[in-house]
């Protein structure tokens, strides 16, 4: 009976490890393809002591300029992710500084004349 629990457990165990493989196997394949789209030319770089990392085509790397800790990854599909995701913070922060700038242009106070 108990030999029997301990199978189904270690069974369970398996076959989530290979749920979640192939779960981070999709998410990189998505990534990958946004980025290939986001950044024409890029390309898949590694450096022996720091690790993989995704460089435009210029050769420079993508994240390093803002997010230096997410520059350089250990494997190549945590670069991919990385990106994306540093990517769509991009996205996010721009979207609402557009949105700042436009409540800031259109306030006015009370009884006083000059906009700000």
């Amino acid at each position: 009976m108990i030999l029997n629990s301990i199978k189904m457990i270690n069974l369970l165990e398996t076959k989530n490890k290979i749920m979640n493989i192939e779960r981070r196997q999709a998410q990189y394949r998505k990534a990958r393809k946004r980025i290939e789209k986001m950044y024409p030319g890029c390309k898949l770089s590694a450096r022996e002591r720091a690790g993989f990392y995704i460089e435009s085509a210029e050769g420079r790397n993508i994240i390093a300029l803002k997010y230096p800790d997410l520059a350089f990854a250990q494997d190549v599909m945590s670069a991919y992710i990385n990106l994306d995701i540093v990517s769509h913070w991009n996205k996010i922060e721009d979207r609402n500084s557009k949105k700042f700038r436009n409540d800031i242009n259109n306030v006015c106070v009370v009884e006083d004349e000059v906009s700000y």
